[in-house]
């Protein structure tokens, strides 16, 4: 099942990804990484708007490799091999996302 979530919606689960873990942030402050970041930030809102896939990849500040898993409960990241600091932002994000009250269309 496909999910697709309203416009607002869509930006939420991005601030709650990126404020939690920090969504394709680099430690590089030029124009071209802030260009960068806006451009995933555009990709994923749209994604999200037009029907989230089952696994979404991207990067954050903590893991090189996450995952956002979606399917009819809801929303879910994962990260491979993460050390316990990354494990207990997870366990918090996910319990959150879980939660949320994101507007399905």
């Amino acid at each position: 099942m496909t999910l697709a979530l309203t416009p607002d919606s869509a930006a939420r689960l991005y601030t709650m990804l990126d404020e939690a873990i920090g969504v394709f942030r680099v430690n590089d402050p030029s124009p071209r990484a802030q260009e960068f970041y806006e451009e995933k930030k555009a990709e994923f809102l749209q994604t999200f708007a037009s029907g989230a896939p089952e696994v979404y990849w991207f990067q954050s500040e903590i893991c090189q490799s996450a995952e956002l898993h979606s399917n009819s409960t809801g929303f879910e990241v994962f990260c491979p091999h993460p050390s316990r600091e990354v494990k207990q932002k997870l366990q918090s994000l996910n319990k959150k996302l879980k939660h949320a009250d994101l507007e399905i269309i």
